[in-house]
């Protein structure tokens, strides 16, 4: 199940104020340690580090590096959708759960006079900038060596598959990075492209250069999930193509 936060504000106050004073004595590498600590220390199961300042976008021009990590998502949950019931009482939590780590994040790069931004979990369809001008969680996440995009365009982690919850930052202090994932790994499997119920899943394989249009049409995936409104009162929680994955699935 989704454990609940781990410290307490003054356990991480005591941290940034040690930090803070022997910040001129430690490495590059040293920082990113600490960050990656921290990280791992409030729930999250993997992380990662990029420079992102070569997707040449004007927000990465002011912030150049970017910080990724995930959450695992309950197993138990993941294998009883569709629920939507369980689904939105997870998500919830696992919101929480990342709140609580951009806060203690930025406070410490804050004592290390540095900036960061959040990078927005979901942007809805009808709000997509043009392309070209988006930067998704997941760009950030292949950059930084966390996994690669399934044929689903979901998010795959060699240990955990799609069953997590990303979450980045961008920030203007240098890190020491990850190497970049830029090739998927899914190979012949068609499990999430069997499954989808509207055939929204292409079945291609991900690269670095490949458009999302190529691997995922988004419309049907969104028409479907909104066309349960009248009845739900909201959008559809499917998941099919979360829970099929066989990678991470136990």
């Amino acid at each position: 199940m989704v454990r609940g936060l781990k410290k307490g504000h003054g356990y991480f106050l005591r941290i940034l104020m040690s930090l803070k004073e022997s910040k001129s004595a430690q490495s590059l590498r040293e920082k990113t340690g600490i960050i990656r600590k921290i990280l791992e220390e409030n729930g999250a199961c993997c992380a990662g580090f990029a420079d992102i300042s070569r997707l040449g976008l004007p927000i990465t021009q002011r912030f150049p590096f970017g910080i990724c990590f995930s959450i695992h998502h309950d197993d138990e949950i993941i294998n009883q959708l569709p629920n939507d019931e369980l689904w939105i009482k997870m998500s919830s939590l696992l919101t929480e759960k990342a709140g609580h780590i951009y806060q203690i994040i930025q406070k410490l790069l804050e004592s290390w006079d540095y900036h960061c931004t959040r990078v927005p979990s979901t942007t809805r369809i009808d709000e997509l900038p043009e392309p070209g001008e988006e930067l998704p969680q997941k760009t950030i996440a292949t950059l930084a060596g966390l996994g690669w995009i399934g044929k689903s365009t979901l998010l795959i982690t060699p240990k955990f598959g799609p069953r997590i919850r990303p979450g980045a930052l961008l920030t203007d202090m240098p890190l020491e990075t990850n190497v970049p994932i830029i090739q998927g790994n899914c190979g012949d499997c068609r499990a999430c492209v069997d499954i989808c119920p509207v055939g929204a899943i292409k079945g291609n394989n991900w690269s670095q250069a490949t458009p999302r249009n190529e691997l995922f049409d988004v419309s049907l995936c969104y028409n479907y999930r909104w066309s349960q409104k009248v009845v739900l009162g909201r959008r559809l929680e499917c998941g099919l193509c979360l829970k099929v994955c066989p990678v991470g699935n136990k």
